[in-house]
């Protein structure tokens, strides 16, 4: 109930009760004082008998004087009587009727003739008032609408303190409208802190340790273009390389020979403006790709990777990014014919990083040859990824994986930092083909968003996780799921997972771990804001995975009241002997003590990285060093 609410209701009542008491009491102190007036004239009336009757008045006499005193003070009937003998009558018939139900009775004994009595009958005080009902609706009408002006005002003169407390409610719930404040909001005093704890709270929101600003600003970041640098460049494909779900990827080299002459015959500005143009192209290029990666890696040479790129797509990714390249805007004096040139190559999962390196710039060597801006491949592997066998196929496999519900689940669990006990274990979609092969979800993912089936894989993981869920109980530990942008920012998706979960039980609920990727939340952060905090209005935990694999900023450790984040494999991968990422780890570590969030080291591969990782204080840990995924098995 609002403030203003409560105040009117309460009011209300107060001023009902009030005029309650003060009307009762006002009636019975009438009645009473009337009484009380109305005996003391009866009682004069009958000392004026007695003192007639003393100087030895008769009933004729009585006759006389005696009928209009008594008419005048409302005396109904009289009886003076001196034993049996009766000294004087009066009654009015009319009036006796009309009263029979409330006359009031006196009886008299005179003092100074004891065998005397007199017997008085009267209306009750102001019974010959006319009382008006229709008069009676009237002022209590008066009473009420007073009232409700008076109401209705003191809810105007209080509105600013409902506007306060409305924001007060948005600051509790961590809703950025509550950063700024209404008009009218009153106490001005109150909205005046509140500005200022606001701003106080947003600055703490968006503080991070100098030493994680430091690692995330510049040790990853090429200064000139914001975009990946060649430590970034090196982990990224490193972690690339071992990643079981991706089989094979496309790497691009870039190199801009004239670029440094651009900076020294245009000046420093034009040259910053036209690095600025070029990696926004490269940006726009990459952008329909998912996971791309770009870097500058040297002063002249830029890298773009894409993940899960068959060598035939490689061929043709190059091909359109050289047509695009062809549409930079060079200043006068330089031409786009001879001034790029790319070098490509596309690898598997397990090739030693130099072997790839030496191809992609043996590549770029063959292209720079050329005297013409182009492109140059490596050549074609001597064994295929038997995987891909084209579109077609693969629409046939997933649509086939659906009407036929064949979709499995695998788990890894997360061990906590004693190594044995399990903080809760990870779900990942699976599918066979027709050679009965496991096929990761890395692998047939991107290939059910080429078929246009993935928010239907997406959802079908969903379901059966949740099925999974309720099968084994709140006695068994949480599961996490991976959940995509579609799930969360979709209105009717996500109406559907908040109805899902809300036929389950609180305790179930608690038992769910909703993880998402550190990029995801970079390119829907506000969409996502809303969905993840109903959720985890819910009871449901909410995990960050992927982070350090892009340049994200940790703000969001707080707007999201995030629960869980897992450190991305490629930074997990020797940092025993990575001085380098050791640095990245320990500023996430850092960035992570103004709030809630643990840090699980995800892809620990071996004793010497994970024993590391306690020494830096590691919360938990996932990888192949504990269990390898297995098939889920209901119960």
């Amino acid at each position: 109930m609002k403030f203003t609410d409560k105040f009117t209701f309460i009011t209300m009542v107060f001023f009902l009760a009030s005029t309650m008491f003060i009307l009762m009491g006002s009636l019975l102190s009438i009645q009473l004082h009337s009484n009380t007036y109305h005996r003391q004239r009866i009682e004069s009336i009958v000392k004026v008998i007695e003192s007639q009757i003393e100087k030895g008045a008769t009933e004729k006499q009585f006759v006389l004087w005696l009928p209009d005193l008594l008419d005048e003070n409302g005396v109904v009937s009289l009886q003076i009587k001196d034993g049996e003998h009766t000294l004087f009558s009066k009654k009015t018939v009319n009036e006796t009727a009309s009263l029979a139900n409330s006359l009031l009775t006196y009886e008299y004994q005179l003092n100074k003739s004891p065998d005397t009595r007199v017997f008085v009958q009267t209306g009750p005080p102001y019974s010959a008032l006319p009382l008006s009902i229709l008069l009676l609706i009237v002022i209590s009408a008066v009473i009420v609408l007073c009232i409700l002006l008076l109401l209705k005002r003191a809810k105007k003169q209080f509105f600013g303190a409902e506007l306060l407390e409305k924001r007060a409610k948005y600051l509790l719930q961590n809703d950025l409208s509550a950063c700024f404040a209404h008009p009218g909001e009153w106490p001005l005093s109150a909205s005046k802190a509140l500005d200022l704890l606001s701003e106080k709270l947003q600055q703490s929101k968006h503080f991070s340790s100098p030493f994680a600003q430091y690692i995330r600003g510049r040790a990853f970041l090429d200064k000139s273009t914001g975009l990946g640098n060649s430590l970034a460049f090196d982990n990224y494909l490193e972690g690339l390389i071992w990643n079981r779900n991706v089989l094979s990827s496309a790497l691009f080299i870039i190199k801009f020979h004239e670029l440094e002459i651009i900076e020294h015959q245009l000046g420093t500005q034009a040259y910053h403006q036209f690095l600025l143009q070029l990696s926004e192209l490269l940006s726009k290029f990459s952008i329909r790709h998912h996971e791309h990666f770009i870097a500058r890696i040297t002063a002249t040479e830029f890298v773009l990777i894409i993940p899960q790129m068959t060598y035939g797509e490689t061929e043709v990714i190059a091909k359109q990014l050289t047509k695009y390249l062809f549409h930079l805007h060079l200043p006068e004096l330089f031409y786009i014919d001879d001034f790029f040139h790319i070098g490509a190559v596309n690898f598997a999962y397990g090739m030693h990083k130099s072997t790839i390196l030496d191809d992609v710039n043996h590549a770029l060597l063959v292209a720079t040859h050329q005297k013409v801006s182009g492109w140059f491949m490596s050549d074609d592997p001597d064994e295929q990824i038997p995987v891909y066998k084209g579109t077609v196929r693969w629409r046939s496999l997933l649509e086939n994986i659906l009407d036929t519900d064949r979709l499995l689940l695998y788990q890894q669990g997360i061990k906590l930092s004693d190594g044995l006990t399990e903080l809760y274990s990870e779900l990942w979609p699976r599918i066979k083909d027709e050679q009965q092969k496991v096929i990761s979800a890395g692998v047939f993912l991107p290939m059910a968003d080429k078929c246009g089936v993935y928010e239907k894989f997406d959802q079908k993981t969903l379901e059966k996780s949740l099925a999974l869920l309720v099968a084994r109980g709140d006695a068994e530990k949480p599961i996490a799921v991976n959940m995509s942008a579609q799930i969360l920012t979709d209105k009717d998706t996500h109406k559907w997972l908040v109805q899902q979960l809300l036929f389950l039980p609180r305790r179930l609920r608690n038992n769910l771990v909703v993880e998402v990727s550190e990029e995801m939340l970079k390119g829907n952060y506000m969409a996502l804001r809303s969905a993840l905090t109903a959720i985890q209005k819910m009871g449901c935990k909410i995990a960050v995975d992927n982070v350090g694999k892009s340049f994200t900023d940790l703000n969001y450790l707080l707007d999201f009241n995030i629960d869980y984040l897992k450190v991305y494999s490629g930074l997990i991968r020797n940092i025993h002997l990575n001085r380098a990422n050791q640095v990245i780890l320990q500023g996430v570590l850092a960035s992570c003590l103004y709030s809630r969030a643990k840090i699980i080291a995800v892809g620990v591969e071996s004793e010497e990285e994970w024993l590391y990782l306690l020494k830096l204080g590691i919360y938990a840990g996932q990888g192949d060093f504990f269990a390898t995924a297995v098939p889920v098995i209901p119960p």
